[in-house]
């Protein structure tokens, strides 16, 4: 199955979207397919016409605001930059992106916590760290920790530990920015950046 966005067709794009704005906002459990398809204006068979099962309709929806959230990382990461200076603009770049983007954190963030989820994070685990070349949901920040793993400049922490001192942080102030109880300002943004580097450097 295609799961380029770019040649979805209108139908398609529409049912992607409702998933990710339905799952959002009334949980991993309330998402059927018959709800999904009344939000996308679209009948109920025609998921299937486009998608294998409920599942893999998650999951493509999952890649999908993967690439809008960690879009501009992915375009600036560079593999030859020193690992601080990769993780400050990968950390830069989520945090200013993710201002805008909060529908797709909140899908994300049920995605990840659901018993699909649950078994996706499991298996990126056991193969990230022996094949830094993969690019799951939160690529590039896994070749960015393992790189400073293996060089000895993180802490001497599993990666699940270290991602979740770089991402736990930011992804709670996306949240509260969201709410209105915080302002991510470009300063601000510096300062969140560097408190997260110094959290998970040695």
């Amino acid at each position: 199955m295609d799961k380029q966005p770019e040649s979805w067709s209108p139908k398609k794009k529409a049912i992607i979207e409702a998933t990710i704005s339905t799952l959002a906002q009334e949980g991993f459990a309330r998402t059927t397919t018959a709800r999904i398809a009344g939000n996308a204006k679209a009948g109920e068979g025609s998921i299937y016409r486009h998608f294998k099962n409920k599942d893999d309709l998650i999951q493509v929806a999952a890649l999908y605001s993967a690439r809008k959230i960690f879009g501009s990382a992915r375009r600036n990461y560079n593999p030859d930059s020193s690992v601080h200076a990769q993780f400050v603009r990968f950390c830069t770049d989520f945090l200013s992106a993710g201002k805008n983007l909060q529908i797709h954190h909140q899908f994300l963030e049920q995605y990840l916590n659901s018993p699909l989820g649950i078994a996706y994070r499991k298996k990126v685990l056991e193969t990230v760290m022996v094949n830094s070349d993969i690019q799951p949901i939160f690529f590039p920040l896994n070749a960015i920790l393992v790189k400073g793993t293996q060089l000895e400049i993180l802490k001497d922490l599993p990666i699940q530990y270290l991602v979740a001192l770089s991402m736990g942080p930011m992804s709670f102030m996306l949240k509260n920015a969201a709410q209105g109880f915080m302002e991510l300002s470009e300063d601000r943004i510096e300062i969140i950046t560097y408190s997260c580097w110094e959290a998970i450097r040695r």
